[in-house]
C-alpha cells in the first residue's frame, strides 16, 4: 500500500498564479515600471547582487499604503483548478506548504485563505501602515530544495508521502525531494525531466482526477 499523502509543496508563481514577476507587477499597478528601469539595468546581469535589486526596488514603494498594496497584491487570478486542488488536498488532510519570491502581503492572507500550514515569502516593512521602503528577504530562491527538506524532517514526512507543484529550474531541487510532482508549463526541458508529470496549459483541472486516485 503506498503511503497517505502528508505534504505538498507549491511554488506560487506559476503553478496558482500565471508565472509573473512580482516585483514588475507591483511597480506596474504603483505606476513606477519607468523609474524601476535604473535598477533592472544595473543589476540584471549581476544575479550574486539580486538582494541589493529587491532592496532597490523595495526603496521606490517607501510610503505607500500597505492595506492598498495588499488590495494590488490580491488582484492576482488564480490558474484554473488551482483552488479546487488546494481545496481537495485538505479535505484529505494533507498540509500545504506555500513558497514565494514575493511579498508576504500577498502569501500570507492566501495561506489563510487556501488552508496552507507553511507559507514562505519576504517580508515588505510597515510602519504606520505605510510602506517603510525596505525588504526583509527572507527567502530566496535558490534556497528552495533545502527549504522543502527542512519542513519535510520538522513534520516527519519522507519522500513518498510529499509531492510538489513548480514551473522554473529553481522548482528541480523540490522536485528532487519528493515522491511525486508537476511541472506546470515548464520554460526549459530540464524541469519537465524533473517532474512526473507536466501541464503544457495553464490549467491545473487536468490534475484533478490524478490527485484524487493518489488520495
Amino acid at each position: 500500500m503506498p503511503r497517505p499523502i502528508k505534504l505538498a509543496f507549491f511554488n506560487v508563481i506559476g503553478t496558482l498564479h500565471p508565472l509573473f514577476n512580482p516585483y514588475d507587477y507591483l511597480h506596474r499597478r504603483l505606476d513606477l515600471m519607468e523609474e524601476s528601469l535604473e535598477y533592472t539595468f544595473k543589476y540584471q546581469r549581476r544575479p550574486q547582487d539580486v538582494d541589493r535589486w529587491h532592496e532597490a526596488e523595495a526603496e521606490l514603494w517607501e510610503g505607500q499604503d500597505a492595506e492598498r498594496v495588499q488590495f494590488l497584491l490580491s488582484d492576482l487570478a488564480w490558474l484554473p483548478g488551482a483552488t479546487e486542488i488546494a481545496g481537495l488536498l485538505r479535505g484529505a488532510g494533507v498540509e500545504l506548504a506555500l513558497i514565494s519570491s514575493g511579498f508576504d502581503l500577498q502569501l500570507q492572507p492566501e495561506a489563510a485563505q487556501l488552508g496552507a500550514r507553511y507559507w514562505f515569502a519576504n517580508t515588505l516593512c510597515v510602519e504606520d501602515d505605510r510602506l517603510t521602503g525596505e525588504i526583509e528577504i527572507r527567502y530566496r530562491e535558490s534556497d528552495r530544495g533545502a527549504l522543502v527538506e527542512q519542513i519535510k524532517d520538522e513534520a516527519g514526512a519522507s519522500a513518498d508521502e510529499c509531492i510538489a507543484f513548480g514551473a522554473s529550474l529553481f522548482d528541480v531541487p523540490m522536485f528532487e525531494q519528493v515522491g511525486w510532482s508537476a511541472a506546470v508549463m515548464p520554460y526549459d526541458a530540464r524541469v519537465r525531466e524533473a517532474a512526473t508529470v507536466t501541464l503544457d496549459d495553464p490549467d491545473l483541472m487536468p490534475l484533478l482526477p490524478v490527485l484524487r486516485s493518489m488520495l
